[in-house]
């Protein structure tokens, strides 16, 4: 179900700027597709957050305003049928679940948020692991820590998101940042008072038990952050503060990696490749392009590190 939010995400981008039938259809139809992957939390959140998102996004572009003070409504009418005739397949899971719900104790049961809700928050405890993420497979891992790998997105990432937030040109930042440190606020659960005035007055959140899983939208916006902020350092790689900052930056991080008690090394092998390529970039021995792509490699190998799962334990 996650897989799709991204896809989401860039059909109601287009329905945001086009306001077309095609577009509609196809916002309608990847919204379907992501609600009968049978994850109910996954499909809450991204009803509001691409809904939060088409709102702020239709409101800057200005989408259906010639038509709504021409009095012209076929438009706006063929988006809004083309996004419920698109959304009709998910009626094949609504149906039934909404009959299960009604007759489950979750949905009868009085409410009772520290009991039942405020479970499986994200523990700001373990919001260093957002960079050095706990090995899930240890025997004494405990259950915020593991929750906590949930947040991981690689050491060069705030880097990259720190570049993304520079570009003043940039119109969809603001609205990404905002979004992100809205669910990130969320996935604290019981230790922020959000997530309970949520529970309490916005249909849908009664029902969950597992806020740490909001984190997952705010890695949306962190991974369009971070693509934003590559962008930034292709358009200024021949700067030669640039590969300075990258050197020490790694450098500092790979200090702090052997200084943790359980040594990260897939974060260090990472840490080392990016390293090499930044160095050599440093030296003038390689092109700018040659060492790029070893930190690209470096990047991905950050991120395929086992640690980084953040699987249910059975």
């Amino acid at each position: 179900a996650y897989a799709l939010f991204p896809w989401l995400l860039l059909c109601l981008e287009s329905l945001s700027i086009l306001g077309s039938l095609s577009w509609a259809f196809k916002t309608g139809l990847c919204f379907a597709a992501l609600f009968l992957c049978g994850s109910y939390q996954i499909a809450l959140g991204a009803f509001y957050a691409g809904g939060l998102y088409f709102i702020i996004r239709a409101w800057a572009s200005g989408l259906f305003q010639k038509d709504f003070k021409r009095n012209r409504f076929k438009k706006p009418a063929l988006a809004l049928a083309g996004l419920i005739w698109g959304s009709l397949p998910l009626l094949a899971l609504l149906i039934p679940s909404l009959e299960f719900i009604r007759l489950s104790d979750r949905a009868q049961a009085p409410f009772d948020f520290l009991k039942f809700n405020a479970g499986n928050s994200l523990n700001p405890k373990t919001l260093l692991q957002f960079l050095f993420p706990v090995n899930p497979l240890e025997h004494n891992l405990t259950h915020e820590e593991f929750v906590g790998n949930a947040g991981y997105l690689g050491l060069w990432s705030p880097l990259l998101i720190f570049w993304a937030i520079r570009n003043k040109k940039d119109n969809l930042k603001p609205l990404l940042l905002a979004l992100g440190l809205l669910f990130f606020l969320i996935s604290l659960g019981q230790y922020f008072p959000l997530y309970r005035l949520l529970c309490l007055w916005m249909p849908g959140f009664r029902m969950l038990r597992a806020s740490f899983r909001f984190i997952f939208p705010v890695l949306a916006c962190g991974s369009v952050l971070l693509a934003r902020g590559y962008e930034w350092l292709e358009k200024h790689q021949k700067e030669k503060r640039i590969k300075k900052t990258l050197f020490f930056y790694g450098l500092g991080f790979l200090v702090l990696a052997f200084l943790r008690p359980s040594i990260p090394w897939g974060e260090i092998i990472s840490l080392v490749v990016g390293l090499m390529g930044i160095g050599l970039w440093n030296l003038n021995r390689v092109k700018a392009s040659s060492a790029l792509k070893l930190f690209q490699l470096s990047f991905l190998l950050s991120m395929i590190d086992r640690r980084a799962s953040c699987r249910e334990r059975v």
